[in-house]
This record gives structure tokens, C-alpha cells and sequence, in this order.
């Protein structure tokens, strides 16, 4: 079969790498298209993953494509903007941190009437008409002529698209909605543990929504009126490569020498966030430094702090390295290529265990088994207490938990002794949120499985008819 993905960028490659090469491997021939707007910068290495996949996969190719024109721009995406940010207004229990962040995408001009959530115009947004007024609008909407007539040519047996529900929208949303009009399977893959609740809606039901767990699935019927018969459990594809095989690639000694680290000392990993969630960690790197430096226990003080910048967010520590602070790597990076994803398990595995504020690198740490410490702080509450994905850590209570620098260094002491006390519930989380279907169940596998059964359908209905 021909299996079309459509996605908003080149830098989501990695997300369902998975995936694709599994239904290559099934002997399906796999067409990508990549949104050429959102597609010019290469953020976190996808150049290089792509070439590793058409190497490696005969079957596999992909190219830049244009989004939407005419009616779909024009009318249809700014009130998908409304459609979105109402979303924040009428389901509880997100943050207002992402409600007030989404109102930077509507009509400059209506801005200031809503800041207050309260307000009349929000009122007026969240009536139950305007939903429905939003809604009918793009049911009636056309989806654009020519993504029409390029999905009539390629013919594929099935189409699937993500996230679907960014800001602005782009090529997948474009190409969900013309797979309906015309009648191809269509598929929403999730792409990470936030996109349902931070992001927009899914303006378009597709045929079946992969999601990662059951807390996903609730998510889905929430907070984008999925039904659950539409919703198939699959497991996390981003996180299938941890699960394969993998030891150190070199000795602690070399890491360390070839990485600026004292070998001779232990070093815990600090997991930079993004933007987003913390503009700036500097000031809590320093507290958290100053704190181990106060300790009486020679060993305490002598503790590296080893930090792993966000990739979008690597500036801010060009300028913090002391004698017990290091940047490793320089720029971040994302484990998305063989070579990515082998050094930050070095990194994981010679660490005494991580530490952060909110951020998926924590479950890339979890999944290797590796202690993980959140601090709360109130200045990122909004986007790390309140917010809806990182309180799934918190009910799993697979994370040590610092209310400040010296709870954390009393953390790391019994880290150092060799207490840890989140093992089964750090095993538990990734049971239940990333491999829900059993541990040596890939996700990637079940995608493909699931894609493959509604492409047959399919086919099978129109050799009925």
C-alpha cells in the first residue's frame, strides 16, 4: 500500500521515525510531506535523520509542500485561532499561563478585551453559539482545490497527519481535511505528552486518533471531542528507540575527559526546558550550585552539575560554566540521530540521576531507570505545577520532588548513599505512559498494525461497492 504522512515539519521526523520505518518494512511504500514554511530551519538535526532513513529504507521518500490557499487561509485559520483559544475557556484544569500565551495569535486589535478570563468578549467567545458557529463553519468550509487534486493523483491508501492542532495552521491540517472530503483514511498521531492540552484543537475528526496511554485518551474526548471508538492505545513511538539494546559507548573516564568533567567526581544532569516553560534557568542552576557548596560533606560539595541545555533555549548558559558547572553538549541537542541519542545515554548513565524543572527529557531518563528530581519553584508554577502534563509525573510520583536548593541537596545526599525510592513507581510510569500494551510492545509496531487495518478496510469497501 501507499501510506501518505503529512506533517507541520521537517523537525518532527524523529517523533514518528518509528513508525515509518516499520511500515516500510511491512513492504509499503511511505510518502512524507513537510510543510515548506515551517520547514526551513533545521532545529534539531533532521537533515541528518532523514538521510539515515532514505539510506536505510528503499521504500521511504519525502518532500516540501505547500499548506493551504484561498478560503483556507484566508477565512478558515484565523477562526481556527478563536476555535482554539476558546478551547482554554471551557475545559478546566489547564494552566491560564496557555490561554493567555494563545491570545498572542488572535487579531492584535481584540488582544486587550481578553486578557481578563471573565471578561465580555471571553464570555461571548465561550457561548455555547459561538462553538457551534465556529464548529459549522468548518464543517461547511471546502478543503483546498489543489491539496484535493494532489491526494486524487498520489492515491494514497491512507493519510496521516500531525499534530493538526498548532498555531497557523499548515500543511497537515490542510491535508486532514481534504482526506475527509475525498474519503481516504485519515489518522491523527499524537506527537508528544503536551500537544492535547497545550496546543489547539483538532478541528477536523479524523477516522482514528493514536494516542500513547489512557491519560491521552481521556485528554482526546476532553479537551478535542474524539470519540472513543475512534481512539486506538498504541504507546509512545518518539521513545522506541530507549527500548532497544543499548550499554556505553565509551568508559566514565573518557566521557568525562572528552566532556570537561572531573572523573574522579560524581555529576548529576540538569535538563534544561524550553522557553516556554523557563526562560531562564540560570539563576536556579547557581541556587542549586551554592546549595551543594554549603554542604558539610566533602563528597556533597564535590558533586558536578552536568548541564544538558533545551536545544531551542541554549544561549542563556554560554556564560555560567565554573569549576562545578558545565555545559554538556554546548547547544543541546535532541536524541534523534544513533549518534544523538548514544551520548546522552552516556551522559544519563554515568550521572547519579537528573534534575529540573519540567520537561519529555525527564521521561527519556525514566524510561533508562535513572533518578529524576523536580523543583518546584513558584516562578514557573504555570507551567510546571499547573499544567495539566507535567501533574501526570506528580500523580505517578515517579519523581523526587525539591521544595528548594537545600531540599534538593538533602536529595542528593541519599542519591549518593544509594537510596532511591521512586524505582517501582519510575517503572510503573513508563508501564502505564509509555509502553501501556507491554513493555516489548513498540509502538511503532502497533501504529502500523492500526494504519494498516483502516487502509484494508478501505479498499475492502470499495471492491464491495
Amino acid at each position: 500500500m501507499r501510506i501518505l504522512f503529512v506533517f507541520r515539519s521537517i523537525n518532527l521526523i524523529s517523533y514518528y521515525r518509528s513508525i515509518v520505518e516499520e511500515l516500510c518494512g511491512r513492504g509499503h511504500e511511505v510518502k512524507v510531506f513537510f510543510d515548506k514554511k515551517w520547514s526551513k530551519r533545521d532545529r534539531f538535526g533532521a537533515a541528518e535523520v532523514l538521510a539515515e532513513m532514505k539510506e536505510n529504507n528503499a521504500r521511504f521518500d519525502y518532500e516540501l509542500v505547500e499548506s493551504s490557499r484561498g478560503f483556507s487561509r484566508h477565512i478558515l485559520s484565523p477562526l481556527r485561532e478563536i476555535r482554539n483559544y476558546r478551547r482554554y475557556l471551557i475545559v478546566g484544569g489547564q494552566s491560564d499561563f496557555y490561554r493567555r500565551d494563545w491570545i498572542n495569535f488572535l487579531p492584535r486589535r481584540a488582544r486587550p478585551f481578553l486578557l481578563k478570563k471573565n471578561s465580555f468578549a471571553n464570555r461571548i467567545i465561550k457561548n455555547r453559539v459561538a462553538g457551534f458557529m465556529l464548529g459549522l463553519v468548518e464543517n461547511i468550509g471546502p478543503a483546498d482545490s489543489q491539496i484535493k487534486t494532489k491526494l486524487t493523483t498520489l492515491k494514497p491508501n491512507a493519510v496521516v497527519v500531525s499534530p493538526a492542532n498548532m498555531r497557523h495552521s499548515s500543511a497537515d491540517t490542510e491535508y486532514l481535511k481534504a482526506a475527509k472530503a475525498l474519503g481516504i483514511p485519515s489518522i491523527v498521531s499524537v506527537m508528544s505528552w503536551d500537544n492535547l492540552t497545550v496546543r489547539g484543537i483538532i478541528p477536523v475528526v479524523p477516522d482514528i486518533v493514536l494516542v500513547w496511554n489512557a491519560a491521552q485518551q481521556e485528554e482526546a474526548m476532553k479537551h478535542h471531542s474524539i470519540p472513543r471508538e475512534k481512539i486506538r492505545l498504541i504507546g509512545s513511538p518518539l521513545f522506541d528507540a530507549w527500548f532497544r539494546e543499548l550499554k556505553p559507548s565509551i568508559s566514565r573516564e573518557e566521557f568525562c575527559r572528552e566532556n570537561n568533567l572531573k572523573s574522579d567526581w560524581p555529576y548529576i544532569l540538569y535538563l534544561g526546558s524550553s522557553k516556554n516553560i523557563a526562560e531562564n534557568e540560570v539563576w536556579l542552576i547557581k541556587d542549586l550550585r551554592k546549595a551543594l557548596d554549603n554542604s558539610t560533606d566533602q563528597l556533597v560539595r564535590a558533586i558536578q552539575i552536568a548541564v544538558r541545555p533545551h536545544p531551542s533555549n541554549y544561549q542563556i548558559y554560554e556564560n555560567i560554566e565554573s569549576d562545578g558547572v558545565i555545559i554538556v553538549p554546548k547547544k543541546g541537542m535532541l536524541p534523534a540521530t544513533a549518534d544523538a541519542r548514544q551520548f546522552f545515554y552516556d551522559s544519563l548513565y554515568y550521572s547519579i540521576g537528573t534534575v529540573g524543572i519540567n520537561t519529555s527529557g525527564m521521561i527519556d531518563a525514566l524510561i533508562l531507570d535513572k533518578p529524576g528530581v523536580a523543583i518546584m519553584t513558584d516562578k514557573y508554577r504555570e507551567t510546571q505545577l499547573e499544567a495539566v502534563h507535567f501533574q501526570q509525573f506528580l500523580k505517578e510520583g515517579c519523581l523526587l520532588v525539591a521544595k528548594s536548593p537545600e531540599h534538593f541537596r538533602e536529595l542528593v545526599e541519599n542519591l549518593l548513599e544509594g537510596k532511591d525510592d521512586k524505582m517501582e513507581q519510575r517503572r510503573a510510569f513508563v508501564k502505564n505512559y509509555i509502553r501501556p500494551l507491554g513493555l516489548n510492545v513498540s509502538a511503532g509496531m502497533r501504529a502500523a498494525e492500526e494504519i494498516e487495518l483502516i487502509a484494508v478496510g478501505a479498499v475492502k469497501q470499495l471492491n464491495i461497492l
